[in-house]
């Protein structure tokens, strides 16, 4: 006969249960570990070329649309109108470059290296298109410290970005007609983005 007493039933993990959950989980983290900073730092880097790739794109495509000389300068400052330019800079500043009755002109700016993270710029401080979008040498650019020169290497001016703890980097480069390029100096000749 049934007295209308009901068996309760015992909900929730047991300690054995709770362990095992826990030594799956201290596994998994043991083997993505490695993995997951290599990609942290590999987005890192390419974060920061993606930064430096586009505003050294607007700077020419805003040199051709205001049929004006522009300077793309990378800086430690914030970037505004009062940033000097700098070598291996932090930020990137666009500016036009005034003419003799006008003055500086600040256009965007950008960041390349937020939070730091090991990621390191090598290239020119400045680097000045004119009015068709041209890489040119201009030593009255308005900016502090931002002097365009043609190098050793006319026909590029180049930037490389790497990553410490990584083995890749990636290298920008910025013909005389003013074509900007991102590539990696590591892939083989015939890949879609090895270096010429």
């Amino acid at each position: 006969m049934l007295t209308g007493t009901r068996r309760l039933r015992n909900t929730g993990f047991t300690v054995i249960e709770l362990l095992v959950v826990v030594a799956v989980v201290g596994l998994l983290a043991a083997v993505a570990g490695p993995g997951m900073a290599a990609w942290v730092r590999d987005s890192r880097l390419t974060a920061a070329s993606e930064s430096l790739t586009n505003g050294l794109r607007m700077a020419r495509e805003e040199a051709i649309r205001r049929s004006h000389g522009v300077v793309f300068t990378t800086t430690d400052d914030s970037p505004g109108l009062t940033s000097a330019a700098v070598a291996g800079g932090r930020n990137w500043a666009v500016h036009q470059v005034p003419r003799a009755t006008e003055t500086l002109d600040y256009l965007r700016g950008g960041f390349l290296l937020e939070g730091g993270g090991g990621t390191t710029v090598t290239g020119p401080a400045a680097v000045c298109f004119n009015s068709l979008g041209r890489r040119v040498a201009n030593a009255a650019t308005g900016v502090s410290g931002a002097t365009c020169e043609i190098g050793a290497d006319p026909m590029f001016a180049t930037f490389t970005l790497t990553q410490a703890g990584s083995s890749r980097s990636v290298r920008i480069t910025i013909s005389l007609n003013g074509q900007v390029r991102s590539c990696d100096p590591a892939a083989a000749g015939g890949t879609v983005n090895a270096c010429p």
